[in-house]
């Protein structure tokens, strides 16, 4: 009688299933009726790990399998199955799981272990496999692909010994705590070519994440740049780099990032970046530099990508006021800026930005101390600042208003501070002719070249009262001039 089931009755069954936690393994087995009913379930999202292991990590409901598995059953006579699959979440198996601020130096430590050796090669073994196994697969699959380090079992490395709370901060900071082993992130151990073996593209890979959670990816953010750049028909790239680094280890990722953007594939259309707050010990210490010695092209790489993509969305990441739109020392648009151009863009948005640029400035007020008892007395040092240079922000405005109007298809802009001291803004269209300009701030008042960056009376932008509302005539985007619902809130 199961032979002949109405296959609406089969996919209530499946649901039930998955949602009981169940598999569908043993209803692929029943007859090839129901193999073809479920086999789109099971198979829409699979964790293909690159070597067969065993390993604690849970695939929940979903199917899990190895690559030489999967590349097994999707070929020949599997062909057909290749269009069941939506979501791959890999998991690129390494020798040792190193996890992070777990381990202390001895004596004679280097980064340039054979521990790390050997998970770098597993790692570009495992990154190959895939792309050499699903090269020739259909560009119109379009695969959701995510990636993951997972070591077969944890363990230290050479010249090291355990010490969990090596990543904490602690009273003894000057004495000792330095001795922290930095955090391993994968990569390639040479570039394409190099021995022989090239990284081929990869035509159906539609959407590339490197994801935070439920497990961290692990993967070099420069690492994950040449994987994307081997993807020529990516539409979307989330790179999750929201982990934990000492101050003392603070390698800044900005310099892979600004590289890698400049070799994206021009078929990207989303980009989400999210970053943890690259900040000193404590809040009342001056600002990390994460630029470095060498020239910041952070800016001009990202504004240039950003020219194309329907979607950008930056967390936590520190960034200079006008990096979208060029101003000169007045808050004046720059000749070179006056030919930028946005006509994909629908949606931006900068959440948790921190109170500091990249190039070692913060814009807040000064604060005497005395660093070496901050550092060692663990109830000094935290603080919230007041701000103290409006001018960062009349700039990130006027910025923001300049490149607002030069985005035809905008639906929202918005951007968050990540601070005690509250600034929130959000520009947002509501119909055709109609959008809503939002701030929230805590003390801040935009100025008259804001208004004009914005094309919308001054007198409507200095208004105290908690939520008003009123309409006025607020963007002109050629060809129409947009109504704004204004809303200016000051507390």
């Amino acid at each position: 009688m199961a032979v002949f089931l109405p296959l609406e009755l089969l996919l209530i069954i499946a649901d039930d299933l998955q949602a009981d936690g169940g598999s569908l393994i043993p209803c692929m087995a029943v007859c090839r009726r129901w193999r073809t009913a479920f086999g789109p379930l099971l198979y829409q999202n699979l964790v293909v790990t690159s070597a067969a292991a065993k390993l604690p990590e849970e695939s929940g409901n979903n199917l899990r399998i190895s690559l030489s598995t999967l590349q097994r059953i999707t070929t020949g006579l599997g062909l057909a199955q290749r269009s069941w699959i939506r979501t791959v979440h890999y998991q690129i198996i390494v020798p040792v799981g190193l996890p992070d601020w777990h381990s202390r130096k001895r004596q004679g430590y280097s980064p340039e272990n054979p521990t790390r050796h050997e998970n770098d090669r597993a790692f570009q073994s495992g990154i190959f496999d895939l792309f050499e196994t699903s090269a020739d697969w259909n560009a119109g699959l379009r695969l959701h692909v995510n990636l993951t380090v997972c070591g077969r079992t944890e363990g230290l490395e050479p010249n090291t010994w355990q010490d969990e709370e090596v990543g904490l901060f602690k009273y003894d900071f000057l004495n000792g705590r330095t001795e922290a082993v930095p955090v391993y992130r994968a990569s390639f151990l040479e570039e394409d070519g190099t021995l022989g073996r090239l990284l081929p593209d990869v035509r159906c890979i539609d959407r590339l994440t490197l994801p935070e959670r439920p497990k961290y990816h692990q993967i070099w953010v420069g690492a994950a740049m040449r994987i994307a750049q081997h993807c020529p028909t990516l539409s979307a790239l989330s790179l999750g780099l929201d982990e934990c680094i000492r101050p003392d280890h603070l390698e800044s990722i900005q310099a892979p990032i600004s590289d890698g953007l400049k070799l994206l594939p021009r078929s990207l259309k989303e980009f989400s970046l999210s970053n943890d707050d690259e900040k000193p010990w404590k809040d009342a210490l001056p600002a990390l530099d994460v630029v470095g010695s060498r020239p910041d092209t952070m800016p001009l790489n990202r504004r240039q990508s950003s020219l194309s993509l329907t979607k950008m969305t930056l967390s936590s990441l520190p960034i200079d006021p006008d990096f979208l739109f060029p101003l000169d020392a007045q808050g004046h648009p720059l000749p070179a800026s006056e030919g930028l151009s946005w006509p994909q863009l629908e949606i931006l948005e900068l959440s948790l930005m921190p109170p500091r640029i990249p190039s070692e400035q913060e814009y807040y007020d000064e604060y005497e101390f005395d660093e070496t008892y901050m550092l060692c007395d663990p109830c000094e040092g935290h603080m919230e600042r007041d701000i103290l240079d409006a001018e960062h922000f009349h700039r990130l405005l006027i910025a923001l208003g300049h490149a607002a109007r030069r985005m035809p298809r905008l639906q929202k802009l918005q951007y968050a501070l990540n601070n005690q001291c509250e600034f929130w803004f959000q520009f947002k269209t509501k119909a055709p002719e109609r959008a809503e300009w939002t701030l929230t701030s805590t003390s801040y008042q935009p100025d008259h070249r804001v208004a004009e960056a914005w094309s919308c009376p001054l007198s409507m932008l200095l208004h105290v009262e908690v939520c008003f509302q009123q309409e006025s005539p607020c963007l002109s985007t050629p060809p129409s001039l947009l109504a704004c619902d204004q809303q200016t809130e000051i507390v």
